[in-house]
């Protein structure tokens, strides 16, 4: 078992999975737009470690089953539980704060199952939006709306993160990420880093 972290994507997917522990504890704190970095962080470990196991010709049957698994998980916790923690910390008590932070956690397990299972179609996409593209897309919303000065962004975060959680499981398909754009994905990453560093 231990074996399983002499594998190089393997060890990339739990630096991400590693990330987004700290991206929950940051949040539990109230450290929100840094939360927000080891998130992107998480994510970016999600595109480098497949884009690593592509060039791994030689790498064994087992460990591409490893990491898929590894892989899930860890979308699960950077992409739905992480943004259900967020949802939690920012919002008022109130039953339906929960409900939709209930919401998010259940529609981020629901992607990740049926993508497991079914997977892509023959030419390339897949169904609903891609549950690691909801920290992109929040970390630009943030960003956004610091530039704008608009007040009280993270309490406008639980309906963003629902219609977000909406979109990953609703019924479009959506063009699969082809490796090719990783270079580019790091970049927006880094800019967005970039851009939350300065907020906190």
């Amino acid at each position: 078992m231990v074996a399983a972290l002499m594998d190089l994507p393997n060890i990339i997917t739990l630096f991400g999975l590693c990330m987004s522990v700290i991206a929950i504890i940051s949040t539990i704190k109230g450290k929100y737009e840094l939360s927000l970095i080891f998130a992107l962080f998480a994510v970016a470990s999600d595109w480098v470690d497949g884009w690593v196991a592509t060039w791994m010709r030689s790498r064994a049957p087992h460990m591409n089953e490893i990491g898929a698994n590894l892989d899930s998980f860890a979308d699960l916790v950077s992409s739905a539980i992480y943004p259900m923690v967020v949802v939690v910390c920012v919002s008022p008590d109130s039953v339906l704060n929960y409900v939709a932070a209930m919401f998010i956690a259940c529609t981020g397990i629901l992607r990740l199952s049926f993508f497991n299972v079914y997977g892509a179609t023959p030419d390339g996409k897949v169904l609903g939006l891609p549950i690691a593209h909801n920290v992109l897309a929040m970390a630009a919303v943030v960003a956004l709306a610091s530039w704008l000065q608009m007040q009280a962004i993270w309490s406008k975060v639980a309906a963003l993160y629902v219609l977000f959680a909406v979109a990953n499981v609703s019924p479009f398909y959506f063009p699969r990420e082809s490796p090719k754009i990783v270079p580019a994905v790091l970049l927006y990453i880094a800019a967005m880093c970039f851009l939350l560093w300065e907020l906190t």
